[in-house]
């Protein structure tokens, strides 16, 4: 039996015995475990500078804008250690305005005689987006694209609490988002 963890494959004891039908599975499922830590690679030096100046940028939002050696240059010669935010307003500001201009998701039929379908769908959209405190949700999405430039919001189904499933809405934090190195705008 074979098991995929983190790119790294473990052989059972008891399945000593491989025949060809599992040699080629096994072979395939390595094929892809290489190729998958080969993209994450690839895309991880690819975004490299990207990370740095988001972190950079998540630091002045939280008044973390003074370097260790100049705090302690400044600790050394008595002098205070003053931190004016000029990002921090703006970023609130513009998150209020979209807070404020807020758009409500809606389904549009594709031909005449799907208007109720359309209908229907708005509303379970709504009923999502209500249980999943959605607007927030878009909201701290909004701060991270006024942050950093990128923003994402990942919809799943979680079993957690009911076993049919609850469709969810989580923003995901950008930097653990890999993209792609060979995409195109």
């Amino acid at each position: 039996m074979l098991v995929v963890s983190t790119i790294v494959l473990y052989e059972d004891k008891k399945s000593k015995k491989l025949g060809p039908d599992e040699r080629q599975q096994r072979k395939e499922v390595q094929q892809l475990a290489t190729r998958i830590r080969t993209d994450i690679e690839a895309s991880y030096r690819y975004t490299s500078p990207w990370r740095i100046a988001t972190q950079e940028s998540y630091d002045f939002l939280e008044n973390k804008q003074w370097d260790d050696k100049d705090k302690k240059q400044l600790e050394q010669e008595g002098r205070p250690i003053l931190t004016l935010n000029k990002v921090l307003p703006i970023v609130r500001m513009l998150t209020g305005i979209e807070r404020q201009n807020r758009a409500a998701l809606k389904i549009f039929p594709r031909y005449g005689n799907d208007v109720n379908d359309a209908a229907l769908m708005s509303q379970l959209i709504k009923f999502v987006d209500d249980d999943n405190f959605g607007p927030w949700v878009r909201t701290r999405k909004t701060q991270d694209v006024l942050a950093c430039g990128r923003g994402w919001i990942k919809t799943d189904v979680s079993f957690d609490e009911n076993i049919a499933g609850d469709l969810v809405m989580k923003r995901r934090d950008p930097l653990s988002v890999f993209s792609d190195p060979n995409h195109e705008d």
